[in-house]
């Protein structure tokens, strides 16, 4: 009686362990009796099975359990059912699909496929499923499909199952498959019609060749999709899950439907209700956006509306998702309104991301000004770690889509100031618009300079300026420059930083001869610095800033001023 409540007392004693290192001592000492019961011939087969059963816990904790595998296959080929049944299980458990010892089993199979009690069939088809690779499929194709046509349904479902396994391991079966499934086989059971519908779905994941051929069935899926949609109870539709296989297979010809079947899509979106299962509402207007006719696909952004608006962050979820998949092949399909700000302070971080990406798959050139402030109105609400990403994304607009400079010049600046950081690739670009629009030199000298003097300090944004100011130092204010330039020598700046302004003190110096003295002042401090590149820099610019009226270094820079 004690081997009797074996598993039960295992399963306590692993319970009441406090440490890894006690339920590893538990573990191994059961398998240490384990085997010495398999070395055991006048071993019951009652107590094999508790040993399998016991392995399969073990297996499922994370230890080893290789060693049974024999003896689980002792139990499959055993006459007794409830034998069987455990040698499966622990076939189906502890063994993969790469091992070589599955081809041990398929004689076995076979044979169990052939009987006559329907119990054994079923769960032979359930392991030949979940166990089965390549070779065995290809071995137990034949028996599979005359099982299509057995008396008992549930034979037939399993079958069916059987038969997906099948074509995902053997693509080249799909035929020998689809040769075998009618109108009539079909019409026989609803459970049959659903297994039928999602072996269907399968093969148009694995290959769109057979679209056209699985056409034949559409009329007759929808048909009976009304006729389940129409059937409710207290608590709404009865059968919710045949309802989202069916959808699902609707899927693969949303885009082209078209008669019949849009009439009966229609009449499917009359008996949408509050009370409708909402893994129904997402497969209703998965298909609807897809579709060519304008009231449906109104109607799947309708749903998808009520999704994002939900408080629920899986329903938002589920929303976003929808449309990342929607946008990505026709952007136009989606009119949601997009609450961006609202997404972006959900507690769900993949919410969040899949509102990034869908406020970035909906851009266009018409649009792109307002879903850019939207960003940076982000950005002063936002969680900072969000503020990477959403620059990111203005970075991507900017480089993809054709702005005003100006524009894109302050835009620049205030992302700068909001998140602290600026891509580098968008520095580059105000450069290039700087140096190639004429008419914004004086603009952008001007802008860039009054946000150093406001106390501004993020690095990438201090190069440009120094820059700019460098470049088109007439279009400022002799008094505040010079007082600028004085005070450049009093702020701590890093050592690239200080590289742009030895240059730019050099440039305003020789434009600028009426603040020349502040600038030789500023690079004479300046050819003191630690750094001895710099060092050399400076007493290089003193030295052609001194002999600047009388050498060829008078024209040196003059190419780059404003023209007039």
């Amino acid at each position: 009686m004690k081997r009797d409540k074996g598993l039960k007392r295992l399963i306590l004693d692993i319970r009441k362990s406090k440490t890894a290192a006690e339920e590893r001592k538990i573990i191994e000492q059961e398998k240490a009796n384990i085997r010495a019961d398999i070395g055991n011939i006048k071993l019951k087969d009652y107590y094999k099975c508790l040993n399998v059963s016991k392995l399969i816990l073990i297996d499922m904790l994370g230890h080893d359990s290789s060693f049974a595998y024999f003896e689980c296959i002792k139990l499959a080929c055993s006459e007794n059912f409830t034998h069987k049944r455990i040698g499966y299980l622990g076939i189906s458990c502890l063994c993969t699909k790469t091992s070589d010892i599955l081809l041990l089993c398929t004689c076995q199979i076979k044979k169990d496929l052939n009987s006559d009690n329907p119990q054994i069939i079923s769960i032979a088809l359930l392991a030949g499923a979940s166990i089965g690779n390549a070779d065995i499929l290809m071995a137990l194709q034949p028996d599979i499909l005359m099982l299509f046509n057995h008396r008992e349904i549930y034979i037939r479902c399993r079958a069916i199952g059987a038969a997906i396994s099948l074509v995902r391991a053997c693509p080249e079966t799909i035929s020998d498959v689809l040769s075998q499934i009618n109108e009539t086989m079909m019409e026989s059971s609803g459970t049959v019609f659903r297994s039928i519908i999602v072996l269907f779905t399968e093969i148009l994941q694995i290959s769109s060749s057979y679209k056209e051929s699985l056409s034949y069935y559409l009329n007759l899926t929808c048909t009976h999709l009304i006729r389940i949609i129409q059937h409710k109870g207290v608590e709404g539709i009865l059968d919710p899950m045949t309802i989202v296989y069916l959808l699902k297979f609707l899927r693969y010809y949303a885009h082209e439907v078209s008669g019949d079947s849009e009439r009966s899509l229609l009449e499917v979106s009359k008996n949408i209700t509050a009370s409708t299962k909402n893994s129904v509402k997402y497969q209703i207007a998965s298909v609807f956006m897809r579709c060519k006719n304008a009231n449906l696909t109104r109607l799947g952004n309708n749903i998808i509306q009520s999704f994002l608006n939900s408080p629920s962050s899986n329903l938002k979820f589920c929303g976003l998702k929808l449309c990342n998949k929607i946008a990505e092949w026709n952007p136009k399909k989606v009119t949601v309104n997009l609450d961006l700000q609202g997404h972006l302070n959900d507690t769900n971080h993949e919410v969040r991301d899949l509102a990034l990406s869908l406020s970035f798959r909906l851009l266009n050139q018409e649009n792109v000004q307002t879903m850019l402030k939207s960003y940076l109105n982000c950005l002063m609400s936002v969680d900072i770690k969000l503020h990477q990403s959403i620059v990111g994304k203005i970075s991507d607009a900017l480089a993809t889509f054709e702005v005003d400079p100006v524009w894109y010049l302050d835009t620049a600046i205030r992302v700068s100031i909001l998140a602290n950081q600026v891509p580098e690739s968008m520095i580059f670009n105000c450069v290039n618009l700087i140096r190639n629009h004429v008419e914004i030199q004086e603009y952008s000298a001007k802008k860039l300079f009054y946000a150093m003097n406001s106390g501004f300090k993020q690095e990438s944004l201090m190069n440009l300026a120094f820059w700019a100011i460098g470049e088109y130092p007439e279009t400022l204010d002799s008094n505040e420059l010079d007082k600028f330039i004085e005070n450049l020598i009093n702020e701590t700046y890093q050592t690239l930083n200080i590289y742009y302004i030895t240059n730019m003190i050099f440039k305003v110096g020789m434009k600028r001869p009426e603040i020349k003295g502040s600038c030789t002042y500023a690079l004479n401090h300046f050819s003191f610095y630690e750094d001895l590149e710099i060092q050399q820099r400076a007493c290089e610019y003193l030295v052609i800033l001194g002999d600047y009226s009388n050498t060829v270094f008078k024209d040196l820079l003059t190419q780059n001023q404003i023209k007039p």
